[in-house]
């Protein structure tokens, strides 16, 4: 991927949870009590879902994976 396009995949896979998690609460789906603490730890489990890169990554993948975010510091 170059540049824009990592960009536009980020912008893609957030927007999708960000209006999935809005259409839950503004159909009600969501208690209405929930504040900051819940809707935090909801979206963590909705991007965990949607995003879960163990399912598409190899062991390759995931090793240079965390090689780079440890030696960028990332």
């Amino acid at each position: 991927m170059n540049r824009a396009e990592q960009v536009q995949f980020v912008c893609d896979m957030t927007l999708a949870i960000t209006q999935e998690i809005a259409r839950k609460i503004d159909s009600g789906a969501l208690p209405e009590s929930w504040g900051g603490v819940q809707l935090r730890q909801y979206i963590t489990d909705k991007v965990r879902d949607r995003c879960a890169a163990d399912r598409f990554m190899t062991p390759g993948d995931m090793r240079e994976y965390l090689n780079d975010v440890i030696t960028l510091n990332l």
